[in-house]
């Protein structure tokens, strides 16, 4: 079986949970003997080999026809699209009668934008996925969990005392981070940079990335000024006022679980799943994450879930159960438990995977 990996960010190269989960599927899919193409956005169109896997890099805004030239000389067997540029992936690929799976790590959309999109099938990375797209679309997906390298994520020892929060932006919650640590002055807190995918490297917002985002998911048009896509998009909470919140917008995140005591995940809005739940529980990091969307699913009844996610004294709350040492230490070991089995469970989602894309393969 022969694959063309097709989505605006390269999962070679990009730093990002959905990009990391289509790097690990690449890889493992490899092994298995399947061969993978990818087509990926870039500053110029430039087609290269890198570790085995060829990668055709194309700088426009909406390569439709680039694409679709691309998969035309590929020979592929199904195509597996991942967020931005599925909209025109889509496209392509159904030009030259090439069956796709859609996997969607998003459902923050226009529904009446994204009904429009038809896959050969679709991949779901929760449960919560699943129900919005059947809600969407009135189709079943295959429920494929992201995939997680337990190793890299790995640790090293350190001083573990640190209240944690990755990417604190407003949508995330990044507010009521701030508002907690407010109420702790007398602790330390992190918070650590997000969303590299939509940044540049001085750590601004990647206004085209941003854009795209928009035009994928909310049928955004190509001319959009870059001061309504910058006050449309998300906004970075500033603790530069607060001595006892430390921020680094560096992208290695191994030191920030080597110092940290509890991790906090206060999502405003609904995330799909919730990666960084995972990673921190191998790392015995106790969780604390807001019961929304697919939060409680990536917990996996392991978590300390805030109902009242908006209100900064139900974190507080939860954050004072933490301090008995019983209850500290059971979320501890609940969470490595929970994350050991997850581990477990990763050739399975393989399999799923496979066979949503070999079954797409059929059908075409």
């Amino acid at each position: 079986m022969k694959i063309a990996y097709i989505s605006a960010s390269n999962p070679i190269s990009s730093i990002g949970g959905a990009a990391n989960t289509a790097d690990k599927w690449i890889d493992e899919l490899r092994q298995r003997g399947v061969e993978i193409d990818v087509i990926c956005r870039g500053e110029s169109d430039v087609s290269r080999v890198e570790g085995g896997i060829e990668i055709t890099e194309l700088s426009g805004f909406e390569p439709r026809d680039e694409i679709a030239a691309r998969l035309a000389d590929g020979e592929y067997d199904v195509a597996l699209v991942q967020d931005l540029w599925a909209d025109i992936a889509l496209e392509a690929a159904a030009e030259h009668g090439i069956p796709t799976v859609l996997s969607l790590t998003t459902t923050h959309a226009t529904e009446e934008v994204v009904a429009e999109l038809s896959p050969t099938r679709f991949v779901a990375n929760s449960r919560y996925t699943q129900q919005w797209i059947t809600s969407v679309w009135g189709r079943d997906s295959t429920l494929v969990y992201p995939h997680i390298d337990f190793d890299f994520y790995t640790a090293p020892e350190g001083p573990s005392d640190r209240i944690s929060m990755i990417n604190p932006i407003d949508m995330k919650g990044g507010h009521t981070f701030r508002a907690v640590a407010e109420r702790f002055p007398d602790r330390e807190f992190l918070a650590k940079g997000g969303w590299y995918s939509f940044r540049n490297d001085d750590f601004s917002w990647d206004v085209e990335a941003l854009h795209l985002q928009g035009s994928t998911f909310h049928g955004a048009p190509p001319d959009v000024p870059e001061a309504e896509i910058l006050e449309r998009g998300p906004t970075d909470v500033a603790f530069d006022d607060l001595e006892n919140v430390a921020f680094t917008s560096e992208p290695g995140i191994l030191e920030v679980y080597a110092k940290t005591g509890v991790l906090l995940v206060p999502s405003v809005w609904a995330e799909t799943f919730g990666r960084v739940v995972l990673e921190a529980m191998w790392n015995g990091i106790p969780v604390v994450a807001s019961h929304r969307g697919g939060l409680p699913e990536a917990c996996g009844g392991a978590g300390l879930l805030v109902d009242e996610y908006a209100d900064p004294d139900a974190w507080a709350e939860a954050l004072g159960k933490l301090d008995d040492p019983d209850v500290y230490e059971g979320f501890a070991e609940r969470g490595r438990e929970r994350a050991e089995a997850y581990r477990d469970r990763l050739p399975e989602q393989i399999d799923a995977l496979e066979t949503a894309l070999a079954e797409a393969a059929a059908e075409g």
